[in-house]
């Protein structure tokens, strides 16, 4: 997302940059990227800027995952350092970087909403990077993948492999909750 202070800036930009933007993100994020340029408050910057600033960190998993419960991948490029921050979303990367940086013990949990492609992701999956880069465990699973695994586990009398493989982690990361 661009944010601008205007809707002239927005229509400005979305007209002559909108291409040479779209590249550069796309280019950066490693996959095709919508840019959506939004009219953003500016005292609105003034509001966050007292919150806490990012950091970041993380274990792998895997030697610990149960093979019957798949897991999800992560995208090497959502991290901390490639998020762009801006002011429609530096509490959201503040509170993020908390999380990595003291896991169960600050946003516990943490929930993020806002509108599609703004960034909710990569947010959830930075973190989980950073608490592995950081010796932790971590699982990153969508809440599809975890239902399913669930009802899956209740069919096949596993409940308590289920348990486990989700208890059995330092940091549980679902993502797309609706």
């Amino acid at each position: 997302m661009v944010a601008t202070p205007s809707p002239f800036a927005a229509e400005a930009l979305k007209r002559q940059l909108s291409s040479t933007i779209t590249q550069a993100v796309a280019r950066v994020a490693q996959s095709p990227t919508e840019v959506v340029f939004q009219v953003v408050d500016p005292s609105a910057r003034a509001r966050t800027a007292g919150e806490p600033q990012d950091t970041g960190s993380t274990k792998d998993t895997a030697g610990r995952r149960d093979a019957s419960f798949p897991s999800s991948s992560l995208r090497p490029h959502f991290t901390f350092a490639t998020f762009i921050v801006g002011t429609c979303n530096e509490l959201a990367h503040a509170a993020a970087a908390k999380v990595a940086e003291a896991p169960g013990r600050v946003y516990n949990p943490l929930y993020i909403y806002s509108d599609v492609g703004l960034g909710k992701t990569h947010l959830a999956q930075a973190i989980a990077h950073a608490l592995i880069a950081r010796g932790h465990t971590a699982i990153y699973v969508t809440s599809e993948r975890f239902t399913n695994d669930y009802i899956g586990a209740i069919r096949e009398g596993r409940a308590d492999r289920f348990r486990e493989h989700y208890r059995s982690t330092d940091v549980l990361v679902i993502d797309d909750i609706q």
